[in-house]
């Protein structure tokens, strides 16, 4: 079995809840369907430390178990919370730890098996570009076209107006005692995309803040007040090439929508 398995089986143990195992990664605790994953911690930005939690591609288990690498704890996730593979934060993971007694639960929607074949940022993305009647066109995942994933299409990519953008989650720092709200932002590793777009995560829908490439080369921390990122606030007018900071290519551009209309 593997060593995540192991682990889970050791403490189901000290509880004295019955075990079965069925395979390397997989036993029923205390009659349960269960599934053992080892994950691990890692930080989006300095402070704040997420664990990945990766989504079982079969319907075996009602309760996913996972085992961050390294350590001797195990949190005991519900199948339908998980839609995708994804990662929670320290915080939304600390209601699961060594929660045993969700093995007693038996109410329909805990268990449901989801699978979300569009992420909820790449969603975000295309509600807004609905909303402003702006052309789209989903990217075929190179596993999706094999039909080895779940997931069709690119989560971090989409085609607006033809233009190429990559997906950005925008975390407000943590720091909450400075003067003024800041967050992280992102630079692309590659040459694929011409538009960034910035989903700002400030737990209501947040603003998208829509960037050319050439304006981040490295990450970078900002205040949302600064010059450098306010006037890109749900800007999508740079999809056509205009400056958002110009208070004179904005008026122009405006101008023309009106007269287009």
């Amino acid at each position: 079995m593997t060593a995540a398995l192991a682990i889970v089986l050791s403490k189901a143990s000290e509880r004295n809840l019955k075990t079965e195992v069925c395979d390397q990664r997989t036993a029923y605790i205390d009659g349960r369907p269960c599934q053992a994953i080892k994950s691990k911690w890692f930080e989006n930005y300095p402070g704040c430390r997420a664990m990945t939690m990766y989504m079982p591609r079969n319907d075996f288990a009602d309760f996913l178990i996972y085992v961050p690498d390294g350590q001797n704890i195990v949190y005991i996730v519900p199948r339908g919370k998980i839609a995708h593979d994804t990662g929670w934060s320290e915080s939304a993971l600390e209601p699961y730890k060594d929660a045993w007694l969700l093995l007693k639960e038996t109410a329909p929607p805990l268990f449901e098996r989801r699978a979300g074949v569009l992420s909820e940022q790449l969603q975000r993305v295309i509600e807004e570009a609905e909303k402003r009647s702006l052309p789209y066109e989903l990217i075929l995942s190179k596993r999706g076209a094999c039909k080895k994933d779940y997931r069709t299409y690119q989560q971090r990519r989409i085609l607006i107006k033809g233009k190429r953008c990559t997906i950005y989650t925008a975390s407000l720092l943590a720091d909450r005692n400075q003067a003024w709200d800041g967050a992280v932002f992102q630079a692309p590793t590659d040459d694929w995309p011409e538009i960034l777009l910035y989903i700002l995560n400030d737990g209501d829908g947040g603003d998208i803040y829509v960037v050319p490439r050439e304006h981040f080369t490295s990450e970078t921390s900002l205040s949302l007040d600064s010059t450098r990122i306010y006037g890109f606030r749900n800007a999508w007018c740079v999809l056509d090439g205009v400056d958002p900071t110009s208070w004179k290519e904005v008026a122009e551009y405006k101008r023309r929508i009106l007269s287009e209309g």
